[in-house]
This record gives structure tokens, sequence and C-alpha cells, in this order.
């Protein structure tokens, strides 16, 4: 609910914003990739594969300030994952 009160639609734009962005960029890395063959194809996805790790680390390590923004909204939840999952949809 603090959330809620504090971003307001924010938090909706952003999660749409990124869910079209990630659907534009997996189509593009088909399109990059299809054309491509062999040895060609595995360095792009070797890449690719390094690209994500990188984003990865990000995610599992967001550093203090969204750590602790994390770690508010965590406290100020009720209920069980299921629970919280059926007030979610």
């Amino acid at each position: 609910k603090l959330l809620d009160r504090i971003a307001g639609r924010t938090e909706t734009a952003v999660i749409n914003f990124s869910m079209e962005k990630a659907r534009d960029f997996a189509w593009a890395t088909a399109e990059r990739f299809a054309p491509l063959s062999g040895g060609d194809r595995a360095s792009q996805i070797d890449q690719l594969d390094r690209d994500v790790e990188g984003i990865a680390g990000v995610v599992l390590h967001p550093g203090i300030l969204i750590s602790s923004v994390n770690l508010a909204i965590r406290l100020g939840e009720r209920g069980t994952v299921p629970e919280i999952i059926d007030i979610l949809l």
C-alpha cells in the first residue's frame, strides 16, 4: 500500500515499459541470430550469455539503496506467498 501511495501508477508504467523493452530485445536477438550458423552463432550466444550474466549480477546485488527499499516493502507485506499472489491477481 505504501508503494502504491508513493509511486501511484508509475509502478505499472515501469513494468509495462520493461516488458515492452524485453519483447523488443528478444525479437531483435532472434533476428540477429537467424542468419548466423556454426561458430558465428556460438560466439554470439556466448557474448549474450556474458551480457545477461552482468545484468543478473545487478539484479542479485542491487546495492544498498534498492536493497533498503526492498526490505521496507518486505517488512510491510502480510500473509503467505499464495495469499499475496491472490491479492495481486
